[in-house]
Formats: structure tokens, C-alpha cells, sequence
């Protein structure tokens, strides 16, 4: 399963990959800017619609956060453990072993602001969704 984004040193984390890189719940997308790029871009509905789906394909609970054991369930046998923590060291902003759906958005703008285009990322979280591996984007922050 091939990168489909525009940016070469993107890494897979997991079986297609090889590549392997090195708090309050209630904070807002634009408090954890701080790890983020301060001018995060804005989504569209449908990327937006797109991320949500695969957030909530994680949250087995339906609590509104995703644990490290929910993502390593999602993931299931495609080196889930490799996986969830490569998604983990990038998107736990505030450290607290869950990622929140604010966590999960203010993320992806950060890409996007990285200038991926909304086409490429539909495309890899769609592979995602589906069991593809984690995808290291280049977007300043690292697995």
C-alpha cells in the first residue's frame, strides 16, 4: 500500500512502511495549538465528515476519546501496537493516553497547513479506515 500524498519523505509506520520513529481532556482545538502550527488550516465538511467516521471507527467505547488499547483493537493485526503508538506520539497532544476529538482536528488542520492537499488526505485515512498502516506526514511533528 503506496503513500498517496504529494510530500516524498511521508512514512508508512507498519507492515508497508518499515519506518518507525521515535493532561486535561476538555482543551479546545485552539489550546493545543502549541504543538501545532499556529496558522492550522481550515477543513472541508467533507474531510471534516471523513475524519470523524474514522475517529469514531477508533473510539470502540463511544466515549469521545480514543485510548492506546482502542486504537491497538482498531488496527487489529496489521502491527496495531506499531500503529497506535506512531498515532499517539503524534496526536496526544497533552500526554494523557487519549486522544480527543479536538486533539484528532487540530492535527489534521496542522497537515493541511503543511500544504497537503484535502484529496491526498481524504485517500489515506480512507486506506486507514480500512487497516492501512499510519502514515508519518511531514507536517513538522514525528513519530
Amino acid at each position: 500500500m503506496g503513500c498517496a500524498s504529494s510530500t516524498p519523505e511521508d512514512k508508512h509506520v507498519g507492515f508497508d512502511g518499515v519506518s518507525v520513529g521515535s493532561g486535561h481532556r476538555s482543551k479546545s482545538s485552539d489550546d493545543l495549538a502549541h504543538g501545532f502550527k499556529k496558522d492550522a488550516a481550515a477543513l472541508s465538511e467533507a474531510l471534516e465528515q471523513e475524519l470523524r467516521s474514522f475517529f469514531d471507527a477508533m473510539d470502540g467505547d463511544k466515549n469521545g476519546e480514543v485510548s492506546k488499547d482502542e486504537a491497538i483493537a482498531f488496527w487489529g493485526k496489521n502491527f496495531a501496537k506499531v500503529n497506535a503508538t506512531a498515532m499517539f506520539n503524534e496526536v496526544d497532544e497533552d500526554k494523557s493516553a487519549t486522544i480527543t476529538w479536538d486533539e484528532f482536528l487540530a492535527f489534521w488542520r496542522n497537515v493541511v497547513a503543511s500544504g497537503y492537499s484535502e484529496d491526498d488526505l481524504k485517500e489515506e485515512v480512507e486506506m486507514m479506515k480500512a487497516g492501512g498502516s499510519w502514515v508519518d506526514f511531514n507536517d513538522g511533528r514525528t513519530t
